[in-house]
């Protein structure tokens, strides 16, 4: 399911190219990495056992970082064009591989970019985001249904 999404969005313009890391983020400019924190993934289940589940992940850049207005500014707009990128695959169907009987069904943003954390001259900025998918039940070797 990482691999999936890592492979998604390492097509995705913006990162393509890129040092673009798992779960990794160097201290010093300029690099990305797709990272996981601790997520619940359950939503909700059907009848037939198909669970509605999410995945939170974080994109995260390091960048230079200081006075510079227009630098500052930059750094966000970033993450907007991968927002709006979101927004246009969803409209196309292009969605993650992940794999498995998980079917991805939307990707977005959950929150605008922002400044993360700072050092002198460096900058930590990240978007939060989540990739819905439906994770369809095993219904091998199970008693068929009955009403």
């Amino acid at each position: 399911m990482y691999k999936g999404l890592y492979t998604y969005l390492e097509e995705i313009d913006e990162l393509k190219g890129k040092r673009f890391n798992f779960d990794y983020t160097a201290s010093q400019p300029t690099n990305y990495s797709l990272n996981i924190p601790i997520n619940n993934p359950n939503l909700t289940d059907d009848v037939m056992g198909n669970g509605k589940k999410q995945l939170v992940f974080y994109i995260v850049s390091v960048e230079l970082w200081g006075e510079d207005i227009l630098s500052n500014i930059n750094n966000l707009d970033f993450f907007q064009k991968i927002k709006k990128k979101f927004e246009k695959n969803n409209k196309a169907g292009i969605f993650p591989d992940l794999g498995g009987n998980k079917i991805a069904t939307k990707v977005i943003a959950t929150t605008d970019g922002y400044i993360e954390a700072t050092q002198t001259g460096v900058g930590r900025y990240q978007i939060q985001c989540k990739v819905e998918y439906i994770e369809k039940a095993d219904r091998t070797n199970k008693a068929p249904l009955r009403f």
